[in-house]
């Protein structure tokens, strides 16, 4: 993160400890960490009317379904969102009709929604913040068009979950006058820990990742990353100050450095401490930071792949297929990395010295006459369809059973054989410097 990035995030907090009245004193640790309760009602309010709605007739015995309908979804509107807490499945009951209400498969599903009036039709929509993905796990906005019931993708966020905010709400002051077509309206801010089913914890001081606009020129919600923003800081903290009433009598801005003064006397620090992760580099400690590093190493679909180490390219294929597979096997694996991995994983898994583990690679192909060439024929023509996607995968899990694969070597020690094998050849990582 910039420089630039955390002044501006210190400044929001600014106006988040003014408008709250609550300078206390407190530890830095304490105060960059907030939570989000999106909500306050009981999480099986209406679940036993929506079980009835949804399932008529066959209502399970075991019930995994919640209310998770945040506190302005249900002041401002009268939808209902349920999640599903063992599938993640995530729906919103709009006048007695089911809909999904974003993407979930495979992933968290649902963790939280605004309602917004993007086209001002008059119909409430939501924007969503949602996770899915088996294997390459996505955070998503999204739109859930309330006229239409459509679901329309906004921006997508790799391995990363996200929640959306609106600037109100983030605030929490009654002082602020909510202008939804506002840049800055809507925050977008990156979460480890979702504490479902009503909250998240994020810091403040790191998470902020950009905003939503209403305003964009054809009529659509639009993500705009915070770093495309910094060049318009100045504008960004005046039309922020401005918003919360924070000018003098004569119209002027109220000084930005006392305010930020203030905060970090509050926070018993003399100055905003920025610190700077640097990318993990070989030696490795632990597998994790091998695996960070991995996947910045260009893959079989990027058109340098060829040009790197051949260290670089076992590396890079050998730990995607250790992701996929620990996540959802053989037939994940093949299905989402499809032919230009396949193609290489043999030679990839013998590299880093697992020639068994190679060996019921190409057995498993050859049981099945699966051509690694023509691995991305599995997937429907209409693979846009998520509907006509899932029922694919399931049939390739049937038709392709991996029992015999899973049984003819210790899958358990990929991991290791990666770690030892990335620092053993720290050449894989040059292209970085």
């Amino acid at each position: 993160m910039s420089k630039h990035t955390s002044y501006i995030i210190i400044l929001l907090l600014a106006i988040l400890l003014l408008t709250s009245g609550i300078f206390a004193a407190a530890s830095a640790e304490e105060t960059a960490m907030r939570e989000i309760v999106f909500r306050t009602g009981d999480p099986l309010e209406g679940v036993d009317e929506f079980l009835a709605l949804m399932y008529d007739d066959e209502i399970p015995t075991v019930n995994h379904w919640r209310n998770v309908t945040p506190d302005e979804v249900e002041a401002e509107t009268d939808y209902q969102i349920f999640r599903n807490g063992s599938s993640a499945n995530s729906v919103v009951v709009v006048n007695n009709d089911i809909y999904q209400v974003c993407t979930w498969f495979g992933g968290h599903g649902f963790i939280n929604a605004v309602p917004c009036d993007y086209d001002e039709d008059g119909v409430t929509d939501l924007l969503v913040a949602c996770s899915w993905g088996s294997g390459l796990h996505r955070g998503e906005i999204s739109l859930f068009n309330g006229a239409t019931k459509e679901i329309s993708s906004i921006q997508h966020f790799k391995n990363q979950d996200v929640i959306i905010i609106r600037l109100d709400t983030w605030l929490a002051s009654s002082t602020v006058d909510f202008d939804p077509r506002r840049r800055y309206s809507y925050l977008v801010f990156a979460i480890d820990e979702i504490m479902y089913y009503h909250s998240v914890h994020f810091h403040m001081f790191d998470d902020l990742l950009g905003f939503v606009s209403l305003s964009s020129e054809d009529g659509t919600p639009v993500y705009i990353p915070y770093e495309v923003i910094q060049e318009r800081e100045e504008w960004i903290m005046e039309k922020l100050f401005r918003a919360l009433g924070m000018v003098d009598k004569d119209g002027n801005v109220f000084d930005e450095t006392k305010i930020r003064e203030q905060v970090m006397s509050a926070l018993g620090v003399s100055k905003p401490t920025i610190e700077t992760v640097p990318a993990p580099k070989p030696p490795f400690d632990n597998y994790d930071d091998c695996y960070e590093a991995c996947l910045a190493l260009p893959t079989p679909l990027d058109d340098d792949f060829e040009q790197g180490s051949a260290s670089a390219r076992a590396l890079a294929v050998a730990v995607i297929f250790e992701m996929e597979y620990s996540c959802g096997g053989i037939q994940q694996y093949l299905w989402n990395s499809g032919s230009a991995y396949a193609m290489k994983t043999a030679d990839s898994l013998r590299k880093i010295g697992l020639s068994e583990h190679a060996a019921a690679f190409e057995a498993y192909l050859a049981a099945y006459q699966l051509d690694a060439e023509r691995i991305d024929a599995m997937h429907p023509a209409d693979d846009d369809d998520k509907e006509v996607s899932r029922k694919a995968f399931t049939d390739l899990i049937h038709l392709y059973p991996s029992d015999d694969f899973d049984h003819a070597a210790d899958w358990s020690l990929l991991q290791n054989a990666i770690l030892e094998y990335a620092n053993a050849h720290p050449e894989a990582f040059a292209f970085e410097e």
